[in-house]
């Protein structure tokens, strides 16, 4: 089951890629798939790999994950739920830039 989330993710973001909202973020959005179950609400906890990969993204490139929060991860065919991807940080422990802080970075 996740071999194919992942080939469906992967066939999003090729026919996407040359979409404008990207902003470059495609390679990024695919990092996150581990936590695509939590966030997806399929999963009732994240695992230790998602909270890895989203502590590497808020220290490399914290904008992409505005992209999740602000829905353009639509963009890429990935359907979230945005209650559990605001808390996914704080279920990580991880110390993420507010969401309000989105539109600045």
């Amino acid at each position: 089951m996740e071999i194919a989330t992942i080939a469906l993710i992967l066939a999003t973001m090729i026919a996407s890629k040359a979409a404008p909202q990207n902003n470059g973020c495609s390679s990024v959005m695919m990092t996150l798939s581990p936590c695509l179950d939590f966030i997806g609400s399929k999963a009732l906890e994240p695992g230790f790999s998602c909270c890895t990969t989203l502590a590497g993204i808020v220290q490399t490139d914290p904008r992409c994950l505005c992209m999740v929060l602000d829905g353009s991860a639509a963009s890429f065919g990935i359907a979230i739920n945005h209650t559990r991807a605001l808390e996914l940080p704080g279920i990580c422990k991880v110390q993420a830039p507010p969401i309000s802080q989105c539109t600045g970075l």
